[in-house]
């Protein structure tokens, strides 16, 4: 029903505007069909999705050479991130192919999010493993002192 329709784009809508990543496909013609704010807030476009919409992506976007014509790993063999450049961002980009029909590729969904943001969360997280260990170290050593306390108690050694 058309009501229907029009509520599953509403919800499209909805998801692509609250992805922290960004969104953006292109038909097979390479041209933008779909971007989203985080992406145009990313990439620093200050022009509408209406406005780009239709336009060619080279137009839009100052990308890495090869960018739309390397081809990407599958997903399912676990190496889909790429990094590329995308209007001077360093970005880690995954690629994913519409198919209309199986085998026939007629554009391609591209999800990105910024280099930086990981390296950062990686740095916190070997802060916080680091002080995981060392708390871990602390308890051995307070457990060793607290059991020579309760030995030498129990033998009555005040």
């Amino acid at each position: 029903e058309p009501k229907d329709i029009a509520q599953l784009v509403l919800q499209q809508r909805a998801l692509l505007e609250a992805m922290y990543e960004g969104v953006f496909a292109v038909n097979e013609e390479k041209q933008l069909i779909l971007i989203n704010r985080a992406a145009r807030e990313m990439l620093d476009i200050h022009r509408s999705e209406k406005d780009l919409i239709g336009k060619p992506l080279d137009e839009v976007l100052q990308t890495s050479p090869g960018f739309l014509t390397q081809r990407y790993a599958s997903v399912s063999s676990g190496r889909h991130d790429q990094i590329a450049v995308l209007n001077q961002h360093e970005v880690i980009v995954n690629r994913v192919a519409i198919e209309v029909e199986p085998g026939v590729e007629s554009g391609w969904v591209y999800s990105f999010r910024d280099k930086n943001d990981i390296n950062t969360l990686s740095s916190q997280l070997s802060q916080i493993k680091r002080y995981a260990d060392n708390l871990r170290i602390m308890r051995h050593e307070q457990l060793n002192w607290t059991a020579t306390l309760v030995g030498l108690l129990q033998m009555k050694h005040y």
